[in-house]
């Protein structure tokens, strides 16, 4: 190979030919080149062919481009064999430099506390996921392979920088953060062993010309430290040393400047600061963050007094602090939720801070359902945080004395066993006592009950998308929006647009796919819903919840929403001047970051708390796209879903609606939808069965009248009467003989009650179960001087047309060989026909028809009389007729 190398004749060839000899693995794999040898020998000789040519051809392109690729194989062989003198030296070793006595700062021990309750909480170690580093010495040819190589755009743009007499270029390991890190891994490697060595980390970044560019280094070092495994604790002392060395250099640089006329900093290891703020590996980044705090603490405290005071260590290290309680947040909310997904990007402090990725309030929602899905219990919860003495800010210094951070990380493992379900409910929270309380109980700041029920119902919702089964989710869901209404106008934005969430995400592609089939629904799983919609237990219970949504949502309809007027304002954060729960910034956003000037970040004693409240991104995205809704198109659904929960036969629903194709769809509630102008047949025939229906269902001592106002609300939505429900409902009871479950019924007055309609069909019934009655009476001879001689034949006569004239349509089996059992039927007694004579007596007077009166007197007569006779003779019992008493 080196023959060949001396055989190029060209000068370009030569450049290539480096690059290609400094990556070629074989070198070292199968011919036994050791290191960074034969790459000398092969730079050595370029350097000679350089040399001889540049007498002759001093500005030729290629001599520049050569002349720089040997200064850059140089600076790669020299920062190679720095590395590998080192790791052939300790290749095998595994002592760490180990802590002095006593040297964890505060910070420390709270990071490595926060280490062992992220383990416990999720039941993984920090370093599981950290591959090993293989212990033999890297070879040269992926050391080389790490670095970034120089192109033509380089070697036109490059800047100099003179160094011992040489021109160096900054040599910066390649993009890949994946395979930098392996490389990485042993360049810091230095800084695990003692003091003697720990500077092999600084020749090494010397060799490559950055070692002055302290932000790659701080970059460097934090992609380093987050790879580490092991256990962290043993290695803080010389990283602590290295990040004090790197300070004091800053500090030294920065003093020269400003005396230059410069500007300050503003944070002292910035890019660490960036680092961490970045990283969603918040135990490390916290452990990471404590160890840059002590650098630059001790190196500030070292400074102050070589200055006299000039430059503070304690205002130095306030960024750090600060950092840190926000860690402290992160960690609490994350191990708290453990096992809970809370966003699609990962949890940092920068992507909280954005303020347009995640939702605290969803955050805290979440946590109150690991301890209840109960809208009540919830609101006492919240009471309770709100009244507590136990609360206080982790963001702020009030968090930082142990037993305050301690009991945050109880909470964590108790939020984490919850979420698991591994504790019963009753133990999951008790904040009237020294214990560890929900996420709402530390951040105060979102202490706003009407986004949090939001959210509850949002979540519920999801939870119920995903467990369709599970229909008391939806109903929980129900009750926190019915909450959303307590906040009066102000909450009217968000307590429609959820409501029309719900509906639109969770409801409405169930209905469409019951009235129409699945192949327009892509929103659900035919598999997983096609049991279910055949389940009629579970529609109807669907019914009450789909009900329930479209009452709220006509009761909240979507307002018209002014982004530059105070009447937008609403509860999407907190206002010291509003009740509790009301809000400081508009629903579409207030322009600017969403925190009042006056009230920033201050609820109840809590000020300058972390995270900052702002529009909440879920509810703002709700609202902004809310359409208002059309009221007749609300009335047909509404209508179809009461429908619904009536029958069992969800296809004679399409000859009672209009255009009932268009129902159910997304835009279906926002378009013009035409009211039946008249009750039609279909409708007509559709409501008299589910009278029938009900009628026939209807079991024990009265009627439920929950069951009967839902008749009412479908035929009041066709323009149907409550009074004439009414009263085919107790016309259909009289008809089965149930006169005991409709007396309450019955002796409603005539303003709920058709009076007309019972008249007529209450003679009918009572026509017929009289005629009944005389057929059987007249069966047994010793009746039948009874029939004949005391009963008007006039009367007589014409009960006996009535009832026949009536057979096809009453359900007796005695007038008509209907659907009805006959083997359950039983003869009514006397006395209740008697009564509901009586009844229709009344109701005719009432409306003063003459002529019904009439025939109502003529039968009450009639079946007075008769009941008088029969409970006069004692031969009854004996010939069978006891049902006639």
């Amino acid at each position: 190979i080196y023959d060949t190398l001396i055989q190029l004749g060209s000068i370009a060839e030569l450049s290539n030919a480096l690059d290609v000899l400094s990556t070629a693995e074989h070198l070292e794999d199968g011919m036994g080149v050791q290191g960074s040898s034969f790459h000398s020998h092969a730079v050595e000789y370029c350097e000679k062919r350089l040399e001889s040519a540049s007498n002759d051809y001093s500005n030729n392109v290629h001599l520049r481009t050569l002349t720089m690729k040997i200064i850059y194989h140089k600076q790669l062989i020299s920062a190679y064999e720095a590395l590998n003198r080192f790791e052939a030296k300790h290749q095998g070793a595994v002592e760490y430099a180990k802590e002095t006595a006593n040297s964890s700062t505060a910070w420390t021990v709270e990071a490595l506390a926060w280490i062992l309750t992220y383990e416990r909480a999720t039941g993984r170690s920090v370093v599981e996921t950290i591959p090993q580093t293989n212990q033999l010495p890297l070879k040269f040819a992926a050391f080389a392979k790490s670095c970034m190589q120089l192109n033509a755009k380089d070697i036109a743009a490059a800047e100099r920088v003179k160094n011992g007499g040489e021109e160096k270029r900054p040599i910066h390991l390649i993009d890949s953060k994946r395979d930098r890190t392996v490389v990485l891994l042993r360049i810091f490697r230095p800084l695990l062993m003692d003091l003697f060595v720990f500077k092999v980390v600084n020749t090494i970044f010397d060799s490559l010309a950055i070692a002055q560019d302290k932000t790659l280094l701080q970059q460097y070092f934090g992609e380093w430290f987050m790879a580490l495994s092991g256990k962290l604790e043993s290695k803080k002392d010389l990283m602590v040393r290295w990040l004090k060395d790197m300070v004091l250099q800053i500090l030294d640089e920065e003093e020269r400047e400003m005396s230059a006329g410069s500007e300050k900093h503003s944070i002292l290891l910035q890019e660490l600061h960036r680092f961490c703020s970045s990283s969603d590996d918040l135990p490390r980044a916290f452990l990471l963050a404590s160890i840059c705090h002590e650098a630059v603490s001790a190196a500030t405290l070292q400074k102050e007094a070589k200055t006299y005071g000039k430059i503070s260590s304690a205002d130095e290290v306030v960024p750090w602090e600060q950092l840190l309680r926000k860690l402290r947040v992160c960690l609490l909310i994350t191990l708290r939720l453990s096992g809970v997904v809370l966003g699609s990007f990962p949890v940092t402090i920068l992507n909280i801070d954005d303020g347009g990725i995640f939702s605290i309030y969803q955050w805290i929602a979440r946590d109150e359902l690991s301890v209840s899905h109960k809208h009540g219990e919830l609101t006492l919860l919240e009471d309770a945080c709100r009244a507590s003495q136990q609360a206080f800010d982790p963001s702020s210094a009030e968090g930082d004395p142990p037993p305050r951070w301690n009991l945050l990380q109880k909470s964590c493992l108790v939020g984490a066993a919850a979420t698991r379900g591994d504790v019963p409910v009753a133990s999951k929270v008790n904040i009237d006592k020294d214990q560890p309380g929900p996420l709402l109980l530390y951040l105060r700041g979102y202490d706003c009950p009407i986004n949090l029920a939001a959210h509850r119902a949002l979540i519920l919702g999801e939870e119920w998308g995903k467990n369709p089964h599970l229909v008391e989710l939806a109903k929980d869901a129900v009750s926190a929006l019915r909450s959303l209404g307590d906040g009066g106008d102000q909450s009217r934005p968000i307590a429609s647009a959820v409501c029309l969430e719900f509906w639109q995400t969770r409801i409405r592609p169930i209905y469409r796919a019951l009235l129409f089939g699945f192949e327009d629904v892509p929103e659900l799983s035919e598999d997983t819903m096609h049991e279910l919609c055949q389940d009629f237990e579970w529609v109807h219970e669907l019914g009450r919840v789909a009900q329930d949504v479209l009452g709220l949502i006509a009761e909240t309809p979507p307002s018209a929403i002014d982004a530059n007027t105070t009447e937008s304002a609403t509860l999407l954060g907190q206002d010291s001047a509003a009740p509790s729960g009301f809000a400081i910034t508009s629903v579409l956003g207030n322009g600017g970051d969403g925190i009042s000037d006056s009230t920033e970040n201050k609820a109840d004693g809590f000020t300058n708390f972390w995270p900052k409240t702002k529009d909440d991104v879920i509810l703002n995205s709700l609202v902004s796209k809310t359409r208002p809704v059309v009221s007749t198109s609300l009335d047909v659904h509404r209508a179809i879903v009461c429908a619904a929960r009536l029958t069992d036969d969800l296809s004679s629903l399409s000859y009672c609606v209009p255009s009932s194709s268009d129902v159910f769809l997304q835009g279906s509630l926002f378009c013009e939808m035409s009211p039946p102008t008249e009750f039609n047949e279909s409708q007509e025939e559709f409501l008299n069965d589910i009278v029938l229906k009900k009628a026939l269902q209807a079991e024990g001592q009265t009627v439920d009248q929950t069951e009967l106002e839902e008749i009412e609300n479908l035929g009041l939505a066709w323009g149907v009467e409550r009074t004439r429900l009414r009263a085919q409902f107790l016309l259909h009871m009289y008809d089965l003989g149930k006169d005991h479950m409709v007396d309450d019924l019955a002796n409603l007055s005539s303003v709920q009650l058709d009076f007309p309609l019972v008249v007529e069909g209450g003679l009918e019934i009572a026509c017929a179960r009289l005629h009944s009655i005389i057929v059987e009476l007249k069966k047994a001879r010793v009746f039948r001087s009874i029939v004949v001689g005391m009963l008007d034949a006039d009367t007589c006569k014409w009960m006996k047309r009535e009832a026949e004239e009536s057979a096809d349509h009453l359900l007796m089996p005695a007038t008509h060989n209907g659907d009805y059992d006959q083997d359950e039927w039983q003869m009514p007694p006397l006395s209740s026909t008697h009564a509901l004579v009586l009844k229709v007596l009344r109701m005719s007077s009432n409306i003063e028809d003459s002529e019904s009166t009439e025939k109502a007197h003529s039968l009450s007569i009639l079946s007075g009389t008769l009941l008088n006779a029969v409970k006069e003779n004692d031969e009854l019992r004996e010939h069978g007729f006891v049902w006639a008493l």
